[in-house]
């Protein structure tokens, strides 16, 4: 899955190793890339926005992982229940609920990998990007870099939103069917 590495801000650290059963530490000093006209607190800006774009780049793959596992399982109902037609009405709604799962996650990720100047580039891919367009520099994020995450970041939290609205209402719903044919209820995860 997408994620973003972020390198370690100039400071003072500890590095720690086990092996063999025994811990060593020594410190360690990463100093400012004397070639780099970026200054202490430019980098750790820079740092503090890439750990907040790193947060929502693993809420967004979360999203989409949590969706897929929802999808199969409401994908799998649907076949068991293609060839009964006491369980026409019950197939209908696990496929009409496997839709509205998937329009959502289409938003958050890309059904094929391409260019990021290709269309249609979804909201992971576009979080990943700025991420390496913040990280590409050692100076601050610029103000367009900001207005673009605060963009990003907004429309990530309304597929978190419609997600929750989606599990709580839907799904639920969806589970009392099930509870009703004495099969166990889809779990979703709660984000």
């Amino acid at each position: 899955p997408p994620r973003v590495n972020i390198l370690a801000p100039p400071g003072n650290y500890t590095v720690k190793l086990q092996a063999g059963g025994q811990e060593f530490s020594q410190p360690l000093t990463v100093l400012i890339d004397p070639a780099s006209d970026g200054r202490l607190g430019e980098i750790l800006a820079q740092t503090a926005m890439l750990e907040s774009l790193a947060e929502d780049v693993k809420l967004s793959v979360t999203l989409t992982d949590s969706m897929e596992n929802i999808r199969t399982r409401l994908r799998s109902l649907a076949e068991k229940w293609k060839h009964d037609a006491r369980a026409a009405q019950s197939r209908e709604a696990a496929e009409a609920l496997e839709r509205k799962f998937s329009v959502l996650e289409d938003r958050l990720r890309q059904p094929q990998p391409v260019a990021f100047y290709e269309l249609p580039v979804q909201l992971t891919a576009k979080l990943v990007y700025l991420a390496g367009h913040v990280q590409s520099s050692d100076h601050e994020p610029t103000t367009q870099a900001r207005e673009a995450y605060a963009f990003l970041k907004g429309q990530l939290e309304d597929v978190r939103r419609k997600y929750r609205k989606i599990v709580e209402d839907d799904l639920g719903r969806f589970n009392e069917i099930l509870k009703q044919k004495g099969i166990e209820g889809i779990v979703a995860a709660r984000l």
